[in-house]
């Protein structure tokens, strides 16, 4: 609750003085974005296919689809059922496909860092070697999703409170 209350303060007083702050409505400035990325491997796969996949689709991101690495080991593991997977007719060639898609995702954000387009978005490095701002990164979170919660309980509550004011109640008296 501390971190809330300061972070209202500071756009209190940032709103007396004059300055722009990225605000929402409850008056609180929100957390950065979070990058999710969650692509699951299919159940019938082994923990040394899973690994395949995962490894080309890493240096296949690395290079692009339409590059000379999976060209090359398209052409010469085609055969192989190990890596049957990088045709496209093949059951999990969708899971590896997500799976490049991931990691070029991850790779960009990695890389552009001064995107003007999400200044909200903290740079994946700043973080990865700070421990003490990860974690503050993530009680502001935990204790802003509470406070957004709470408020929306809140308006909730008033919000039935004032429906149930506009009730004329003599008509349901005999």
């Amino acid at each position: 609750r501390k971190i809330i209350k300061e972070a209202r303060a500071a756009v209190e007083e940032a709103q007396k003085s004059e300055e722009p702050v990225t605000n929402n409505v409850a008056g609180v400035i929100p957390p950065p974005k979070l990058h999710f990325v969650s692509v699951a491997a299919p159940a019938n796969l082994s923990p040394v296919q899973v690994e395949t996949i995962k490894l080309v689709a890493q240096f296949t991101a690395l290079d692009g689809k339409g590059g000379p690495f999976f060209q090359q080991l398209t052409n010469r593991e085609w055969t192989n059922p190990l890596f049957a997977f990088i045709q496209p007719r093949h059951g999990h060639f969708a899971y590896f496909s997500a799976l490049v898609d991931a990691y070029r995702m991850m790779m960009s954000t990695w890389t552009n860092k001064d995107k003007e387009s999400d200044m909200s978005i903290l740079p994946v490095a700043e973080l990865a070697g700070n421990v003490d701002k990860c974690l503050e990164v993530a009680a502001y979170r935990a204790e802003y999703d509470r406070d957004v919660a709470e408020r929306r309980r809140q308006e909730m509550e008033g919000n039935e409170l004032a429906g149930a004011a506009h009730i004329y109640w003599y008509d349901f008296v005999g």
